[in-house]
């Protein structure tokens, strides 16, 4: 859950993922997006897949564009 402050209802901001990981990790296959301010908050929702692979230890880092979220 993404929670806000003085933000404008309504306000559409930009998210990213990188690290170790790579499109074919996510069930969408994407790596960015966009979400929407209601009520104070937003949900971004990112399903990881289990691609089978032996590898290493994989990190992500979320990340809200323009912002220092994370």
């Amino acid at each position: 859950m993404i929670t806000s402050e003085n933000i404008t209802e309504g306000s559409v901001f930009e998210w990213f993922i990188y690290g170790d990981v790579d499109e074919k990790d996510f069930v969408t296959g994407q790596l960015k997006g966009t979400f929407r301010i209601k009520d104070n908050a937003a949900k971004v929702t990112v399903g990881i897949l289990d691609d089978l692979e032996i590898e290493e230890l994989e990190q992500l880092t979320f990340r809200i564009k323009d912002t220092e979220a994370e």
